[in-house]
């Protein structure tokens, strides 16, 4: 079970990625994985309009589950006729059988290659073995050469129906051979009786038997194309990386330039000492807020950034106004120690300690009567001190809430591409070389 628990693995790290590559190297993932013995082999039905794959299938399962009909194409998405499930069959519909097909294989129609190239290449990755069906009128055509070279591109054995053949039509059969295809099934149509299956359950019936080989083959064959599947994603994976970084490096240039000075919130010269904090509080949270939207009004050249940069900017805090209280009381210890010895006891600490922050944060305020006589020539020292200060303690909460934003903008939202790299080559490396290729009729038969 080594290449099982690896293509766990890799399983695990895809959980943040999406699209039809991922549903592609999810379905590998599956066929390259370790067998159980009781797995079926999946055998795909691949062929131009009209060679009669929904007619084989239903001869097989022995109900009309696919449908057949003289409408081109018939078969409009994959139908999986037999006991298959998980991954491996993700977004192919199942077939509801009147009676109970033979088990040991799964059958996948398909619609004509030349309608659907991407749900034909979708069962391939799925499938073990694949019958190319032929009709007379289809055998020697552009589309059933490319449906066969796109068969063995996707690294899946084929051998070749031909189906619907008129009695006295052996002529066809040696004219199929001659392309080079094996032709282990023939199915002539019978007037009045239907198709006769005879040799494509035989096929079927000697597929099951020789599972464990096919699957093997099969397994070593799709390593190649799971490794380059995953090197797409790790490609953009990489690419996500490199933006998300540049990104954040944007962020905190643009974050860094948010400024809130005490002139900016004059008005809470004006208020108690909780409602000033309140307001200086709500000001920085304005401040780092229109900050973040002028980022997001610059990064709008993608969903990437806009929602990146949404949930990072739902990660900021609301400002504690509880933060300014540090500031409040230095203000006041300051203010107290700046009164003239002989008037300190004719002051309470309060009202003068009230007013140097009402100074700092209005600096259009006229001090009171007594705070001039209290402080005297020292009163525009404090002032301004009490006006750094401020300034000082507004920049720090800034900086506290960019730090958050920049934090929640950090957090990558996707494997590394050399993570997945590693991965699968565990995976690649658990499947081993595959046994020799699979022929019907071979030398040992």
């Amino acid at each position: 079970m080594k290449t099982s628990a690896a293509a766990d693995r890799l399983a695990s790290l895809l959980g943040l990625f999406e699209g039809a590559d991922v549903t592609r190297t999810r379905r590998l993932i599956e066929v390259v994985r370790d067998r159980n013995p009781d797995d079926p082999v999946v055998v795909a039905l691949v062929g131009p309009s009209g060679a009669g794959k929904s007619y084989l299938v239903n001869a097989w399962a022995g109900s009309n589950v696919a449908p057949s009909g003289a409408l081109r194409p018939t078969t409009k998405e994959p139908l999986v006729v037999g006991t298959g499930s998980g991954e491996r069959f993700r977004g192919f519909a199942t077939a509801t059988t009147e009676t109970a097909p033979p088990s040991g294989v799964v059958l996948i129609d398909t619609p004509p290659w030349e309608h659907d190239h991407e749900a034909v290449d979708a069962v391939l990755d799925a499938s073990d073995l694949a019958i190319l069906v032929v009709s007379p009128s289809r055998y020697a055509d552009a589309t059933t050469a490319e449906a066969a070279q796109r068969i063995t591109a996707r690294g899946v054995t084929f051998v070749v129906a031909v189906n619907r053949l008129p009695d006295g039509a052996e002529s066809i059969v040696a004219a199929v051979a001659k392309t080079g295809w094996d032709v282990p099934i023939v199915v002539p149509e019978e007037r009045g009786a239907g198709p006769s299956i005879e040799s494509l359950s035989a096929f079927l019936h000697e597929t099951e038997s020789r599972a464990t080989e096919i699957a093997t083959r099969r397994r070593a064959a799709a390593a190649p194309a799971l490794v380059e599947a995953v090197e797409g994603l790790a490609a953009g994976a990489d690419d996500r990386r490199r933006a998300e970084s540049e990104l954040l490096e944007a962020a905190r240039a643009r974050i860094a330039t948010v400024r809130i000075v005490a002139s900016r919130v004059a008005a809470a010269g004006d208020r108690t000492w909780p409602a000033a904090a309140a307001q200086l509080a709500a000001s920085v949270d304005a401040g780092v807020g229109a900050g973040i939207a002028r980022f997001k009004e610059e990064r709008r050249e993608g969903d990437f950034a806009t929602s990146r940069i949404d949930a990072a900017a739902a990660a900021v805090r609301t400002t504690d106004p509880g933060a300014f209280d540090t500031w409040q009381l230095e203000l006041t210890v300051d203010a107290v120690d700046a009164i003239r010895p002989r008037l300190l006891r004719r002051f309470r600490r309060g009202p003068v300690s009230e007013e140097i922050w009402r100074l700092a944060l209005d600096p259009d305020r006229r001090p009171s009567r007594r705070t001039r006589r209290a402080l005297g020539a020292r009163l525009s020292f404090i002032r301004e001190l009490a006006r750094d200060g401020v300034d000082d303690v507004l920049g720090e909460a800034v900086e506290a809430r960019a730090a958050e934003f920049c934090d929640a903008l950090a957090g990558h939202t996707i494997e590394t591409g050399d993570r997945l790299r590693d991965a699968v080559a565990a995976v690649a490396e658990a499947a081993g070389p595959g046994a020799e290729e699979w022929v019907v009729g071979g030398p040992d038969d």
